[in-house]
């Protein structure tokens, strides 16, 4: 039985117009069935009570296949894991608590929530392996930049990248401080378009060419 706390019922219509009673626990257990997050139920013997498709499917398994095993006994290797100590605490201390692990079987990332369920415990982990590489590129990306801004501070003169866009403009991703004295414009507005830069180092217009003198006459 899936329901913390019993059995219910709601209305729903049939084909011809009838309304029938459903059990709530089954509403239930196919909004959960259904969820893109991995969710599971066990009792207070570590046997599995229910784990949606989601689950099975990261677990490498079977829903029906998993119903009512232990645990420990189905994925040995969980046993001394961070998340087992996380399921453990749950069952003894009724609090519910959230961390971070990686997959035995599928070596990704998974936020893992642990609550009081009933007399056990449910488990609800979202893969966040994406965001976790996304973050590590960021921290990446800045580390880099922290990193050529201090050679850029040391080195005399002025250093800056150019970057021509889509569009046909310009602009300069990154310039050292110099760039302000040198060019007088501040470095964020040259970040997001270098028209200014140009419009004071070229001309507005092209100087007129002087006309050819005319050949003197031949005698």
């Amino acid at each position: 039985m899936l329901a913390a706390g019993g059995w219910g019922q709601m209305t729903g219509c049939n084909g011809g117009g009838a309304t029938q009673a459903v059990p709530l626990e089954q509403t239930f257990a196919d909004a959960l069935d259904a969820l893109q997050d991995g969710f599971l139920v066990l009792d207070r013997e570590w046997r599995v009570m229910f784990v949606n498709r989601t689950a099975a499917a990261r677990l490498r398994s079977d829903v029906r296949e998993l119903t009512g095993t232990v645990i420990w006994d189905r994925f040995p290797h969980l046993v001394g894991s961070p998340g087992a100590a996380a399921y453990r605490e749950v069952m003894a201390s009724r609090e519910p608590r959230s961390l971070e692990v990686e997959g035995g079987v599928s070596r990704r990332c998974y936020r893992v929530g642990v609550s009081p369920f009933g007399p056990g415990i449910s488990v609800l982990w979202t893969d966040i392996t994406d965001l976790k590489r996304a973050q590590e590129a960021l921290q990446a990306q800045l580390a880099a930049q922290e990193q050529v801004a201090r050679i850029a501070a040391a080195v005399p003169g002025a250093i800056c990248s150019f970057e021509l866009c889509a569009d046909g403009t310009s602009r300069m991703p990154f310039a050292a401080e110099g760039l302000d004295d040198l060019y007088g414009i501040p470095r964020d507005v040259l970040a997001r378009d270098m028209a200014p830069c140009f419009a004071n180092v070229l001309p507005t217009t092209p100087p007129r060419s002087r006309r050819a003198s005319p050949s003197p006459p031949a005698r």
